[in-house]
């Protein structure tokens, strides 16, 4: 006698075959499409830099100095959540 997987355990195969696929082969373009799009806006930043009051160049500094830290933020938190969704499915796979 077969036995058919449930709904649960076919939604929890799917999850595993999702993670697998995001560690494996994550998807890359937005990020690529986020760079390209950082790096034509930055000759344009750059000579507004250049052509702004002084008083508030401090402040467009800060707000791009902020960015930036939430940026490198972003990718540790995602770096870590991959590391950690890697050794649930190692962990899954050696049971």
């Amino acid at each position: 006698m077969t036995t058919t997987p449930t709904g649960s355990a076919l939604e929890r195969a799917a999850l595993v075959e999702r993670a697998r696929r995001i560690i494996s082969t994550p998807e890359r373009n937005s990020l690529r499409e986020a760079r390209a799009q950082r790096r034509h806006a930055l000759s344009g930043y750059k000579v507004a830099l250049d052509q702004m009051r002084p008083q508030h160049y401090g402040a467009v500094k800060a707000y791009a100095a902020a960015l930036s830290a939430e940026a490198a933020a972003n990718r540790a938190e995602a770096n870590e959540l991959r590391d950690l969704l890697a050794a649930i499915l190692g962990v899954r796979e050696q049971r």
